[in-house]
């Protein structure tokens, strides 16, 4: 446990020795014609997340940052503890997640948890609603999550401190270090939580609602991640990523149960590098990763024990070019070999998968924009997948910035290892998962007065999955995968931002609003009493809205977070009700030439709202979290 964090920090005593090491840093380029293939800047498919957003002060992990400021779901068992995502009604095997192009997804279970991913290690995070994940790979069937690194080459050394106290005996530690010039880049980061989250609460399944305190809720964390970056001629470069993270968390008992100790142990080691080399108007992306990941489950009540290894390969070739000066080429070569060590009796102990993307997309012409992908995936000894898409962007010559854009196409996701092999339960005769989906969106941005700038985008989806795969009771008194027929998702998701900057007064008001309905449409037996109803733990309604005021060195941040109803049973006759978070923060900047202080507070749930996520997991009331922040350097 201790060595590698006394190896970051030697690490870091050994690049800030670096950094003061005086290297030429004036390099003569000749112009370079940059081509890089982004979508449209008035995308509403797309959502980004800058620094900014990711490391507000009141978040930790990726899932609570998406939860507050994209059009997601994330069902959380608490702070700190598993959190997974859905997109658009589907499941959380069913949406992909990557770092900077690779996929983090478990090829166990097929999906990611997000609460080990803190959004201190991530510069930039992108949410791709529906058809636009195809381009980084398949099975997000309800779209993607990408973190990226971003690297800047220039001359800068700067050292970021982070210390919060918070309550439950909640204590976070981060550092960052970042240093280089025009030829290289180096930066170091250091993350250490914990807490004891032992909050009070109503125990709603005992007589008399009796107040108690959560118990063997233990949560330890740590990690460091190591990027360098190296130019090697003008237009060439390649970098380096290393990320380590321990993960301890105790898992506390539902309020139907009694206190006993159930942990699980994660620990992540993911390495990274890449080749980048620009033409003059094209560019080509080489990565090559090795992900470990390693699960320990126990439980003292049923007396289980359970380790799980899993080592993913992965390779990423890239290519984006020009033709004729209208077009534009994009292709993408995936694979990915997964060998698998596990007590869970999985009879297939390894995966193979090799994908390729192409998109041809012509340049604006007469106010129109159009583009067509195909992607296939083939799983060596099993099938392959062809999965076309098509798009159409019109862009409204009376708006300045304004634009309607039509999607449509295939998405096709091969289930799990778990899914497959699992005994007992698992089964070899699942079908892959087929989705055909359309979606209609505009973005509309208008500036008023010169002071007043406001950004609305409207998206409608609709969505069918073939032979949805679902875990079900059986009478043998275990669970079974199988292949139910069909279920149709639709929704619409509605985003705006109003700012205003007005002499020393800034103000910013974002909301996200998401309606998504996710039904079963065909019978998997004769008195099948889920038929048109609302999938479990998919809410109808959900609304984040926040408020960010600033005056000279003081900020005023108040965040709201809406969750509908959750149906808890297939039917739909049990449901947890809908809640109401509020989040506000207060914060000053002191500024020392080069030097930034700064001095948060922030009380979360201020009206002390209780409330499930998970049934019977009781989350945390009114509490409290100080953050003391130092930047060093330019």
């Amino acid at each position: 446990m201790k060595r590698p964090l006394i190896l970051a920090f030697c690490l870091c005593k050994i690049f800030v020795l670096l950094g003061q090491i005086q290297i030429g840093d004036t390099i003569k380029l000749r112009e370079v014609k940059v081509v890089e293939f982004q979508p449209s800047k008035n995308s509403s498919q797309i959502q980004t997340l800058d620094s900014l957003q990711l490391q507000s002060p009141t978040y930790k992990d990726l899932g609570e940052s998406l939860q507050q400021n994209a059009n997601v779901f994330v069902k959380s068992y608490g702070s700190g503890s598993t959190a997974t995502i859905s997109l658009r009604g589907a499941n959380a095997s069913q949406t992909q997640v990557y770092w900077n192009g690779i996929s983090l997804n478990s090829s166990l279970y097929g999906s990611a948890d997000l609460a080990l991913f803190p959004t201190f290690f991530i510069d930039n995070a992108h949410v791709d609603y529906g058809l636009n994940s195809l381009k980084y790979g398949s099975g997000g069937l309800g779209g993607a999550v990408r973190m990226e690194n971003k690297v800047q080459f220039k001359k800068r050394f700067r050292v970021n401190l982070i210390q919060d106290f918070g309550s439950f005996n909640q204590r976070n530690s981060a550092l960052k270090i970042i240093g280089g010039n025009t030829k290289w880049q180096n930066e170091t980061k250091l993350f250490y939580r914990t807490a004891k989250h032992n909050y009070s609460y109503k125990n709603l399944a005992k007589e008399g609602f009796p107040k108690e305190n959560v118990e063997n809720a233990h949560l330890d964390q740590n990690g460091f991640m190591q990027s360098i970056s190296y130019r090697l001629k003008e237009q060439t470069w390649i970098s380096g990523n290393y990320w380590y993270y321990y993960s301890n968390r105790n898992l506390p008992p539902l309020m139907t149960g009694t206190a006993f100790t159930e942990q699980q142990e994660d620990i992540s080691h993911k390495g990274l590098l890449s080749f980048h080399h620009y033409f003059n108007e094209s560019k080509l992306t080489v990565s090559a990763a090795i992900i470990n990941d390693e699960l320990h489950y126990t439980n003292e009540r049923s007396r289980t024990e359970s380790d799980n290894m899993t080592t993913s390969y992965q390779s990423i070739i890239d290519y984006q070019s020009t033709l004729l000066k209208i077009l534009k080429w994009n292709s993408r070569l995936n694979t990915n070999h997964t060998h698998l060590k596990t007590q869970n009796s999985i009879e297939d102990k390894q995966r193979e998968e090799i994908s390729t993307f192409h998109q041809v997309s012509t340049k604006t012409i007469n106010h129109w924009q159009a583009k067509v992908s195909f992607r296939q995936l083939s799983i060596p000894g099993k099938q392959h997948f062809w999965t076309p898409s098509f798009g159409l962007n019109y862009f409204i010559d009376s708006l300045e910035n304004a634009s309607v854009q039509l999607n449509l196409g295939q998405n096709v996701k091969y289930p799990s290892l778990n899914d497959l092999y699992q005994s007992p339960g698992g089964n070899a005769f699942l079908n892959e998962e087929k989705s055909n989906q359309i979606s209609l969106s505009t973005v509309v941005k208008k500036k008023f007065k010169e002071e007043i700038d406001l950004q609305l985008s409207v998206s409608a989806f609709y969505a069918d999955i073939e032979d949805y795969i679902l875990w079900q009771p059986t009478a043998f008194g275990y669970w079974e995968a199988r292949n139910i027929k069909a279920v149709e998702t639709k929704g619409v998701e509605v985003r705006a931002t109003i700012e205003r900057a007005y002499e020393h007064i800034k103000w910013q008001l974002k909301s996200n609003y998401t309606y998504t309905s996710s039904l079963k449409k065909e019978k998997s037996f004769v008195n099948d009493q889920s038929l048109n109803k609302q999938l479990i733990y998919v809410p109808e309604h959900q609304l984040n809205s926040s408020l960010v005021i600033k005056w000279k060195t003081y900020t005023m941040q108040a965040q709201n977070h809406f969750v509908g109803a959750r149906y808890t049973t297939t039917d739909n006759s049990s449901f947890l009700p809908h809640y109401n978070l509020l989040d506000l923060t207060l914060s000053k900047e002191w500024m020392f030439k080069k030097q930034i202080l700064q001095l948060s507070f922030s009380t979360l749930n201020l009206f002390n709202t209780s409330y499930q996520a998970i049934q019977w997991r009781p989350m945390p009331g009114r509490n409290y979290l100080l953050r003391l922040s130092l930047m060093l350097g330019s």
